[in-house]
């Protein structure tokens, strides 16, 4: 059964306030300027899904990659801070807070996050023993009082995580900081539905494609689909011992997908996040990253068909108005499914307008009117 978000009302999360999202559908097209906000509600609904603390981590540390695995300077503290609206290193606030109410399939419920920043003490022995791989690269004639004071004072986060959906129903104390390793308890808590982020560098990265190469259903459709970029290709696999690659096989030879363009990758990712988010969510940040204006038309619409087929509720983003016309002409007669909206900051909140693909359509093509990307 697929359990669909009907609306989302985000009061306080980064740059975002007040933010209410009515009457979202089966695919919704986020638009708008730059720092609008459009990643930010992809975020929130990755906390949506499973709010427990080591998915508040994962996904606040999201934004501190740069593909192959490198990470910005921000340490794991700094990056979840930042998720408040209110925080900056040198303000003093005695409360902070993000919360998100929502309709999910059939129920209400909501998400919250409340506590505040103390000074805490951080015992040496007691950070040694929790974090191993330090003493292992610490030289040994280096005294530990050389690394650090005897005990620490840290800054700490000190509140309370509720959710009140019941199949992520949750209620407990929060003590996090960048010193002393937080309990991941909640990392086994079911979500309340599957989601998979793309972000725009995924496809660069080394990504798994095992469950695409291990369905032959989706593997005939990949195989099929990818003929627009390789017309000879015949099969995908991977080749290896231990350390697998996968492979493009044509009638000739068979040539690592490393070695192709990134629409290939582009495609292969899409379409690995769906199978992986059956009957539930896919966010694709940029969709238009890598794919070619020429083949947008093709590559939209197989993966809005693909979602179509799977119960998949996709929330999109773009800076592209060509990219938005495409996705409207991919849906062909569904456009009753798609929603656009356009996010705004003014005066301190967000606001949201938002018409169906109808009316997009209409806009686009009788009016000749700009959607204002």
């Amino acid at each position: 059964m697929k359990k669909h978000i009907q609306n989302l009302k985000i009061s306080s999360f980064r740059g975002i306030r007040e933010l209410d999202l009515l009457d979202l559908a089966d695919i919704n097209i986020f638009v708008g300027d730059n720092n609008s906000g459009k990643t930010s509600v992809l975020e929130a609904i990755q906390i949506l899904s499973n709010p427990g603390l080591y998915n508040l981590i994962s996904v606040s540390r999201g934004r501190e990659m740069y593909g192959f695995g490198l990470r910005s300077g921000l340490n794991r503290f700094e990056s979840f801070m930042y998720m408040f609206t209110d925080y900056y290193p040198s303000s003093e606030i005695d409360q902070y807070s993000m919360k998100f109410d929502s309709t999910v399939g059939d129920e209400k419920g909501s998400v919250e996050i409340i506590g505040s920043l103390v000074n805490q003490r951080i015992d040496w022995d007691d950070y040694i023993r929790e974090n191993p791989r330090l003493k292992r690269n610490s030289s040994e004639s280096i005294e530990k009082e050389e690394l650090f004071e005897k005990e620490l004072e840290v800054l700490t986060f000190i509140g309370h995580l509720k959710s009140t959906f019941t199949d992520s129903l949750l209620d407990e104390n929060v003590e996090f900081n960048d010193y002393k390793r937080p309990d991941f308890q909640s990392k086994s808590k079911p979500s309340l539905f599957p989601v998979r982020k793309v972000s725009p560098m995924d496809h660069i990265g080394t990504s798994s494609y095992s469950r695409i190469i291990d369905d032959m259903n989706f593997r005939a459709q990949a195989v099929e689909f990818l003929k627009e970029f390789e017309p000879n290709i015949l099969d995908l696999r991977y080749i290896g011992d231990g350390r697998y690659t996968v492979v493009i096989e044509t009638d000739s030879m068979a040539l690592p997908l490393s070695v192709y363009g990134d629409g290939m990758k582009k495609v292969l990712t899409l379409l690995n996040a769906l199978i992986s988010s059956k009957s539930g969510v896919v966010l694709v940040d940029e969709i238009e990253t890598s794919v070619h204006t020429s083949a947008m038309r093709e590559t939209f619409g197989f993966f809005l068909e693909t979602a179509k087929s799977l119960n998949v509720q996709l929330f999109l983003t773009t800076h592209s108005l060509e990219a938005v016309d495409k996705l409207l002409e991919s849906a062909g007669d569904d456009l009753s499914r798609i929603r656009v909206i356009r996010l705004k900051n003014k005066a301190g909140k967000t606001y949201a307008k938002t018409i169906s693909g109808t009316q997009a359509k209409d806009y686009r093509e009788r009016l000749e009117m700009e959607l204002r990307i």
